[in-house]
């Protein structure tokens, strides 16, 4: 298996978000800003559920075209009041509002689902889809070569219990196949035990049940 965890920066703007994304041997590091704020997050590649890294299948125009319609008809209402200029500078900021929250949540994404924050969206094909995918690329690799080093290894010196638990886990996470499961169980069962034994990361921090 490869141990190589390499470094990787992708940096991304569409309209006025913009975020940066950082590799490194342990996390995924992101550094997301708009209009109004800006927010920093860690997350540690036990968060992520790599098998489950997906891609929105682009804009859906039927939602595009509701909310399009939604916001014709709040302006229309508004026409109907007489103080007009002050309803309709907030019927244009709530049409705005709803437009760039549809057409965000419908373009182009992939979905990197965590067990307990929620899910992160890369901007795909951002700066371009060469780029988008070599990143992704590397989060999985990345992701993979650490939790098989942190919890993929075994050691006749520490409790079967939790190396079985972690070799379940990395086998549910597609991190190993079958037959390197097997290969690794059986070896934490003392069946053809190579001589050179591999060693074996303390369970701590767990991954997630």
């Amino acid at each position: 298996m490869n141990n190589l965890i390499t470094t990787k920066q992708l940096v991304q703007n569409r309209w006025f978000d913009s975020q940066i994304l950082t590799l490194d041997q342990t996390k995924l590091c992101i550094k997301v800003s708009d209009l109004f704020n800006s927010r920093e997050l860690e997350i540690p590649y036990e968060e992520i559920i790599l098998n489950k890294i997906s891609r929105s299948a682009g804009p859906n125009k039927i939602l595009l075209g509701i909310s399009l319609a939604v916001c014709l008809f709040i302006m229309y209402m508004i026409g109907a009041f007489e103080d007009f200029l002050y309803m309709g500078i907030g019927a244009v900021a709530i049409c705005i509002i709803l437009f760039k929250v549809t057409y965000y949540y419908q373009i182009k994404n992939i979905i990197v689902p965590t067990y307990s924050m929620g899910y992160l969206l890369i901007f795909d094909e951002i700066p371009n889809k060469s780029t988008s995918d070599d990143f992704l690329n590397s989060l999985k690799v990345n992701g993979k070569n650490y939790l098989i080093n942190k919890y993929g290894r075994v050691d006749k010196d520490m409790p079967l219990e939790p190396q079985l638990f972690y070799l379940t886990k990395l086998r549910e996470l597609e991190v190993i196949n079958q037959e390197e499961y097997e290969t690794l169980k059986n070896h934490a069962l003392d069946k053809d035990l190579p001589s050179t034994p591999i060693g074996f990361t303390p369970p701590s921090p767990s991954l997630p049940n």
